[in-house]
């Protein structure tokens, strides 16, 4: 008569898939033609197992039922087994939203919501770099390396968010302004991209000193709360046709021509009154 023994507690991997006879101690004093079959097969994969550590890391243990058959007689064997299982395995890191903004690459490890419970050591890296060139919404992967070297991946919704000005979007462009003597002109004229971007909502004005323009974004308002975002300044230049200067000295030019004018209107005045006088003669 044989007797079955069950070997002693085994260790394995977390998912491994056993053999019942892996169960059985004295296989090699049992009949060759004795069979082996699980009645309850040890759970390896059970994710809501207990786990335990130690120094060689984080594991749980599991037993089965194996039925050994010899002739005509079954017997049972019960075996235990140690399950290990990797830093990933046992950790499971957990994703979370990660926003940005546009132009700026965002941190890993910012898309993990359990962080402070992994292992230090554990690395973070994007397996694809975030592109933040365009504002909205993309999935990212995150790369996470444990200490151990088992790693994970966490998958994560990544908002890129577009938080410049009105004026760092579509910088207002200055062009030449043409207008007559006397009519001033309209210093929306002097922006050559008025039509773009965000425009269709600006006013612009002209300094009479300077020839600066001014964009204003009328849609907010400033922090003082009185003309709204500067969008943006350009040097505006005046082709004016008139002549250079007006005012004072203009008047003065006038005023010396019409002086010439009366002159010479009395001389020709005087001079046909002279004929007149001569015929009469």
């Amino acid at each position: 008569m044989h007797q079955n023994q069950a070997s002693d507690i085994q260790t394995v991997k977390f998912g491994d898939k056993l053999n019942p006879e892996s169960g059985v101690a004295n296989q090699d004093k049992l009949p060759t033609d004795t069979t082996y079959a699980w009645k309850d097969e040890p759970n390896t994969s059970d994710t809501n197992a207990q786990l335990q550590k130690d120094s060689t890391g984080y594991y749980y243990t599991t037993s089965g039922t194996v039925e050994v058959t010899i002739g005509d007689r079954t017997f049972e064997v019960k075996p235990e087994y140690r399950v290990e299982l990797t830093n990933a395995q046992a950790l499971k890191a957990k994703g979370q939203d990660v926003t940005t903004d546009l132009n700026k690459a965002p941190n890993a490890e910012d898309g993990i919501a359990n962080k402070d419970d992994l292992p230090n050591g554990t690395k973070y890296e994007w397996v694809t770099p975030v592109d933040t060139t365009t504002p909205g919404e993309q999935n990212g992967t995150i790369k996470v390396t444990y200490p151990d070297g088992s790693t994970q991946e966490v998958d994560v919704k990544v908002t890129v968010n577009d938080t410049r000005t009105d004026a760092e979007k579509t910088p207002a462009k200055g062009q030449d302004v043409t207008t007559d003597l006397n009519k001033a002109p309209n210093a929306e004229d002097g922006i050559a991209n008025k039509n773009d971007g965000n425009y269709n909502n600006a006013n612009s004005s002209m300094t009479n000193d300077s020839g600066k323009l001014v964009a204003t974004d009328m849609t907010s308002s400033d922090e003082q709360g009185v003309g709204g975002k500067k969008l943006a300044q350009q040097s505006g230049k005046a082709a004016i046709k008139q002549l250079p200067q007006t005012g004072e000295q203009q008047d003065k030019s006038l005023t010396i021509m019409g002086s010439l004018f009366l002159a010479l209107t009395s001389l020709f005045g005087l001079g046909t009154l002279g004929k007149k006088r001569r015929k009469e003669d």
